[in-house]
């Protein structure tokens, strides 16, 4: 080597291979054969039929055990407006109508809760029926919607001197209809 050369350190390296971008690991199918825990919360709007045009909207959560076929759980809401307040904790089940990423969904339960609409107010079980579908359903994360009907086993007494019926303390029905959208992980 002559004065003045640079030494050489080492051959050249070879250019890193191209770096593979995985998945998108929440929309990747999962092994749901021994089934698994997901938590869900989501907002709620319902509307109370019979009663004032207006829509309540809140929050509300759900902890299922979820197999492909089916899950069970339980949940609640807690939701309100200018003239309506409902809130409540529920136990029930959803039966998935396929396995697919896009899941038809059934399901009924039975929740424990309390309404206010306007000047009537009542608290009691009800039982509720729900339909609707659920994006990727074998993912790690999922989205829900569903629409509820519930049937109070109760009925709201009317509290107000002011109230549109005959005397105060009298009693009215009404069936709380929701939309329910939920995220689960």
């Amino acid at each position: 080597m002559a004065r003045g050369e640079p030494v050489p350190l080492s051959p050249p390296l070879p250019p890193p291979p191209p770096r593979k971008i995985p998945p998108r690991a929440e929309l990747q199918p999962t092994q749901m054969g021994e089934g698994e825990v997901a938590f869900g919360p989501g907002i709620s709007s319902i509307c109370v039929a019979g009663t004032l045009p207006e829509l309540a909207s809140g929050l509300n959560f759900n902890m299922l055990y979820q197999k492909p076929r089916w899950a069970f759980g339980f949940g609640g809401y807690l939701l309100r407006s200018r003239n309506i307040s409902a809130s409540g904790i529920q136990l029930g089940a959803r039966y998935y109508l396929s396995e697919e990423d896009v899941a038809p969904l059934i399901g009924a339960g039975i929740t424990q809760g309390t309404l206010s609409v306007a000047d009537a107010r009542g608290a009691g079980v009800s039982y509720f029926v729900d339909a609707g579908v659920e994006l990727f359903h074998r993912g790690t994360i999922r989205f829900s919607g569903y629409l509820r009907l519930e049937v109070p086993t109760y009925q709201l007494r009317i509290d107000d001197a002011k109230a549109n019926s005959s005397s105060p303390g009298s009693k009215t029905s009404c069936v709380p209809v929701g939309l329910h959208l939920s995220v689960g992980f």
